[in-house]
Parts: C-alpha cells; sequence; structure tokens
C-alpha cells in the first residue's frame, strides 16, 4: 500500500492546484529543503493533471537512478526514460522511440539539452508538462542552458520547478530570475537587465553586493534594494517549506579532527603560499594565480602534487592519509561511512586505505557511479565506504544507508557543503 503523502506534500499540492486554477496558465515554484520529498509532490501532480508526456531536467547525477526510482515508488504507471549517459544522439533517438508511449516520463540532464540534436528533438515533440530539478541550476540569465530551457518552456502548458535553495551561488536573489521567465514570465514580465535594475542600486566598492559591465566594458559596483518586492513576487507563484519544519531528524554532531603535515610537505607549502613555486625531485610545481594557488594548497594537504608538464602526481604528505585511516580503524565494522572528496586522487587514497582496513569501496564521481552497490552492501551490513566527489553526489541524492559523513576534501562553496551535509540527514535516517 502506498504510504500517505505527508501533511506538507497535501499542502504544497494544494498550493498547486489553486495557482494553476487561480491564474490559468502560470507556473509553479515548490522550494522545499533537503530530504522533504519534493519529487513525490512532483509526481503527484503530474498524475493529478493526467499528464501524458513529461520532460523532467534535472543534474547528471541524478538523472540516472533517482528519478526512476522515485517514478517506480509513486507513479508507477508511467515509464520512466531516465537518460543520463551516452551520446545526445543516442538519448534523443530513444525519446524518439518511446515518443509513443501512452504515459511517459522523459529524465534528461541539463547539460544536454542545450544540444544541437536535443533542442530539435525536444521541440518537435508536444509535452504536456516541464519539471525543473534543482531549478537553480538555470539561474545564469545569459547561460546556454538557461535560455534553451526558456525557450523550450514556452510551449509546455505545466512548468514546475523545484528546489531547496532557488537564491543560491554568485547569483543571488537575481539568479530568480531565469527560473522565474521559464516558469511564469509574468511574474516579473521584464527583461533581465530591467529586473537588476529594478533591484538593484549603484554603489562604492567596498559596500556592493556585485557588479556588472557596461557596454563599454566599464564595471559598475551595486547593491541590492526593493527586496520585499522581489520576495512578495516571488511568493506569489511558489510554495516554500524548510526541511526542520516538517521532519523529526536526528541532531547533528560535528567532529573535527586535524592532521599535522610532515616537516618536509610543511616546507613545500610554505614555499607555494610565499614563493607560488617549490621544487620536487621530479619536478617543479608553478603557480600562476590566487586561485590556481588555493587549488593546489589543497592539494597538497591531501598528500599529492603534480610537477609542471606531468601527467602523474607525486605523493609528498600521508598526514591526512594516516588520519583517515585511524578513523575508519575505529568506525564500526558493519556501519557504512561516506567520505567526501574534491579530487580524483583523494578518492584514490580513501580506496587504498579502505582496503587495507579490510573494507569494500565504492566511488560516486564523474568516473565512476557505484552507488547501487554501496547501498546494496549497505543494507546487508557489510559496512562499506563510498568515496563521493562533492560535484557529483552533493545534489538530489539519497545515502540514509550511513550516518557519518566525513570531509576529505570539501570545495570551497557553501551550497555543496550544505547540499552534501543533506544527503545523510533526511527521511529513513536512523
Amino acid at each position: 500500500m502506498t504510504p500517505r503523502m505527508w501533511k506538507h506534500q497535501r499542502e504544497a499540492l494544494s498550493f498547486i492546484d489553486q495557482r494553476l486554477t487561480s491564474v490559468p496558465g502560470s507556473g509553479v515554484g515548490v522550494w522545499a529543503g533537503m530530504g522533504a520529498g519534493k519529487s513525490r509532490i512532483c509526481l503527484e501532480a503530474i498524475r493529478k493533471y493526467a499528464l501524458k508526456r513529461v520532460l523532467i531536467l534535472a543534474p547528471k547525477s541524478v538523472t540516472e537512478h533517482v528519478w526512476a526510482d522515485q517514478v517506480e515508488a509513486w507513479a508507477p504507471e508511467y515509464t520512466c526514460l531516465s537518460l543520463g549517459s551516452g551520446s545526445v544522439d543516442a538519448r534523443c533517438k530513444k525519446i524518439q522511440k518511446h515518443a509513443d508511449t501512452e504515459r511517459l516520463i522523459v529524465v534528461l540532464n541539463y547539460e544536454a539539452v542545450y544540444r544541437k540534436q536535443a533542442i530539435k528533438v525536444l521541440g518537435s515533440l508536444k509535452w504536456d508538462g516541464l519539471v525543473l530539478d534543482e531549478a537553480h541550476r538555470i539561474s545564469r540569465p545569459g547561460g546556454k542552458t538557461s535560455r534553451t530551457v526558456r525557450r523550450l518552456a514556452e510551449w509546455i502548458p505545466f512548468r514546475l520547478a523545484l528546489s531547496g535553495t532557488p537564491i543560491s551561488g554568485s547569483q543571488g536573489p537575481l539568479g530568480i530570475w531565469a527560473i522565474a521567465a521559464a516558469i511564469d514570465p509574468r511574474v516579473f514580465q521584464t527583461s533581465f537587465s530591467a529586473f537588476r535594475a529594478a533591484y538593484t542600486t549603484p554603489t562604492r566598492w567596498g559596500d556592493h553586493d556585485g557588479a556588472s559591465a557596461g557596454k563599454g566594458g566599464a564595471v559598475t559596483p551595486w547593491k541590492f534594494h526593493n527586496l520585499q518586492d522581489l520576495q512578495d513576487r516571488m511568493a506569489s507563484f511558489s510554495w516554500r517549506v524548510e526541511t526542520d519544519d516538517v521532519l523529526d531528524l536526528p541532531e547533528e554532531t560535528d567532529v573535527v579532527r586535524s592532521a599535522k603535515l610532515e616537516p618536509a610537505a610543511r616546507r613545500l607549502y610554505q614555499e607555494l603560499e610565499n614563493d607560488l613555486i617549490t621544487d620536487l625531485d621530479e619536478g617543479s610545481v608553478t603557480l600562476s594565480n590566487a586561485l590556481v594557488r588555493l587549488l593546489r594548497l589543497q592539494q597538497l594537504t591531501g598528500g599529492s602534487l603534480r610537477p609542471d608538464g606531468k601527467d602523474d602526481y607525486v605523493e609528498v604528505s600521508t598526514a591526512k592519509a594516516a588520519l583517515l585511516a585511524d578513523v575508519i580503524e575505529d568506525f564500526p565494522l558493519k556501519k557504512s561511512l561516506v567520505v567526501v572528496c574534491r579530487f580524483h586522487h583523494d578518492m584514490d587514497v580513501v580506496e587504498r586505505v579502505a582496503i587495507k582496513a579490510g573494507r569494500r569501496c565504492y566511488e560516486l564521481s564523474g568516473r565512476k557511479n557505484e552507488l547501487r552497490q554501496w547501498k546494496s552492501m549497505s543494507t546487508a551490513g557489510h559496512g562499506p565506504v563510498l568515496a563521493m566527489q562533492i560535484q557529483s553526489g552533493g545534489i538530489g541524492i539519497s545515502l540514509v544507508e550511513s550516518d557519518t559523513m566525513l570531509w576529505y576534501s570539501p570545495d570551497f562553496s557553501l551550497t555543496s557543503y550544505d547540499q552534501s551535509r543533506a544527503r545523510i540527514r533526511r527521511p529513513g535516517q536512523l
């Protein structure tokens, strides 16, 4: 028997119905915190309005399995075509092959939608519904993906945006324009430049929230204003709920473990930090700017550096790997562990340490997707380790098979950090 929807999910469906009834032709945004059940809200709406052919655009990491599992659970009468891998041409042929399926949900990743063949095939079909999962992915109005999605949305009657963080990243509140323009362009009824002018005002450097370049190339700093009007307009077409307001989840506990670099590694670190160059036996490492410096210093703390002009990394420290080994050795044998990494060579270290400790290790990254194997072994009580690249596993997946997450090498994005934390803190976590 299908479990009853949570109260807040029923409220979201009621808002969708009210909005579409009172403002015909409009779209809806559902801003629900991570783990609050956005996918079921979406699928129940698709069923309620008996949509025959629906296109769901989502991050690549959730197109392959996550949506297929959700459709099977909440809308099994639909055929779900999950197309997150393979050539764009091959995926487009699959869409055409299944186009006449009576109830069809196609899940495609954002990175594919602006390709020439995808534009041609998607534009040739009559879609009843468009869903933008993690809709903040189209928040850059000038980006290829954003522009393509907005054009596509013009011809689709049912439009739904899903996100836990509709305002995030460098765009800040300005990022909502592109989402609204795709879902319900009547909300702001302006071009992006007019929208920006309505909610920002020129200011001096040091007091600014952002900056924009004019036609002549001159850069003008600005700060936000009139944000209450923007919030009111957002509220007119969207429904919002925070995870902690509707779910009874365990309290989080943060523990910091520190590793001290060896003297030789510390010397390399100081040389890179101060001089932007250091010498290894295998060659020199030169940094061209401050951003590269941050990247290389973080790689060094993970234990590896790549000399200029070389393909292979050189081990320069084992301090962090030794600390990881201590943590895994003390970790309960039958409990699963998630280790978050930024770099591939860090995930290789995690695998070596885990195997040495007698544990199976699986990877979720741009090069491998072994999530299902990790889940299966976790459910069986074998206590596997998942080395998860933050860019691949930070959005849209559930890792409730583990109650512990370790950040081996996080990136510098607060959004990515918050999103990855929510992978284990969601319904199903004990």
